[in-house]
């Protein structure tokens, strides 16, 4: 018996590069999935600038950060009447994204935007930048000086965000140049428990229009604006840990009758059942396909040959813990079935971490006459058990 694991999951989510040419710009989000027991994602995607001035809005939950590939300039005045003519940030809403992987397995994301940082650097100076916010937006931090203003605003309702805009007491009509060359966010990403998804990489992508009255629109008297659509593109990589173990010696199962051969040797009539039980440990975080090979089949089921010919089947089923599942229900002693095609499907519904389980090979009662009338003869066969993570 020998037993082969294919294992591969993960998700990810990261990148940035653009196009002038195209007027486009890009970023990637990449999630990984390397098989830990807390059955959960990773984030690698390179945290944002701001997280080396404010580490802590970076580290706490499920806070994911990244930095998006857009600038530009801008002409603020302070306190006018119409906001848009203020440092002025709208912000998309909350967007649900199809991801795929190569061999079409899909699942839905939720993508919304929770907080934005900017770093304003002043090309001119009239007097102190502000950075507290109004409208959509609280201000959570600020720092501020005669050269710069950096902050860290919270949305207010990140699925249907409004407008958010800079408020300041002083200077009113006064008129700054700045421009803006780093622009963070933190953003929540809803998505399926790695468990139970099958092992590949999943892709899917969200465009967003940039620009007065886009999805990402910077008021009025915006100069030198990089593009005019942001392409985040999402990736998350999906590859399963299947481990699993025997005790050794375990590549030869000897089936024997209940309690050995000595009740037959003694004249108490041929054995009810030959069987042996072979325990094993698995570890798995993701589906996978269950099935049997045979040396010599017989009728769907591997057989047992002695040299002259004679040939009976074994019956080869799984018992396996009670997180695993096929159709929905527990496996216990579930018959595994012959070639790739025939495979049993299972999943798990949680983690299954340094688990129990048991294969069962058996030969049936009515067969064992048969096998007697060849006294002295070794029936044999090679039964190849095939656990494969689901590709």
């Amino acid at each position: 018996m020998s037993v082969r694991k294919l294992m591969s999951l993960a998700l990810l989510l990261l990148s940035g590069s653009w196009s002038l040419a195209s007027q486009a710009i890009d970023m990637t989000l990449t999630m990984r999935y390397r098989g830990q027991p807390d059955g959960r994602f990773e984030n690698v995607t390179p945290p944002a600038a701001f997280c080396a001035v404010w580490p802590a809005a970076c580290t706490q939950g499920n806070n994911y950060t990244a930095d998006l590939p857009i600038t530009y300039n801008k002409t603020i005045i302070n306190q006018a009447p119409d906001i848009r003519d203020r440092h002025f940030i709208q912000m998309p809403g909350e967007r649900q994204v199809e991801v795929v992987n190569d061999n079409g397995a899909r699942y839905t994301l939720t993508f919304r935007i929770r907080a934005l940082s900017q770093h304003l650097r002043r090309l001119t100076q009239n007097g102190r930048l502000a950075a507290s916010a109004r409208g959509g937006c609280q201000m959570i931090i600020g720092v501020s000086n005669t050269t710069r203003t950096q902050f860290r605003w919270s949305i207010n309702n990140p699925s249907a965000p409004q407008a958010c805009h800079e408020v300041t007491d002083t200077n009113l009509g006064l008129t700054n140049d700045v421009a803006v060359s780093q622009f963070g966010v933190n953003y929540e990403l809803i998505m399926p428990r790695p468990i139970g998804m099958p092992q590949g990489i999943y892709r899917g992508s969200i465009a967003y229009s940039i620009g007065p009255g886009g999805e990402f629109d910077f008021g009025n008297a915006v100069t030198d604006l990089n593009a005019s659509q942001l392409r985040v593109h999402f990736e998350l990589d999906v590859q399963h840990d299947l481990y699993l173990q025997f005790p050794p010696g375990s590549d030869r199962a000897v089936l024997e009758p209940p309690g050995g051969w000595m009740a037959w040797l003694g004249g108490r009539g041929a054995p009810t059942r030959l069987y042996r039980d072979l325990p094993l440990r698995i570890w798995s975080t993701g589906p996978i396909k269950l099935y049997k090979r045979c040396q010599y089949e017989l009728g769907g089921l591997c057989g047992l040959r002695e040299n002259a010919g004679h040939m009976v089947p074994v019956q080869v089923a799984v018992t396996l813990p009670a997180s695993m599942q096929h159709n929905g229900a527990p496996i216990s002693k579930q018959a595994i079935p012959t070639r790739e095609a025939a495979a049993l499907k299972i999943e798990p519904t949680s983690t299954v971490w340094n688990q129990p389980g048991q294969l069962h090979f058996e030969v049936a009662g009515s067969e064992i006459p048969s096998m007697l009338d060849h006294p002295g003869s070794r029936y044999e066969g090679l039964v190849t058990v095939v656990f494969e993570a689901q590709l």
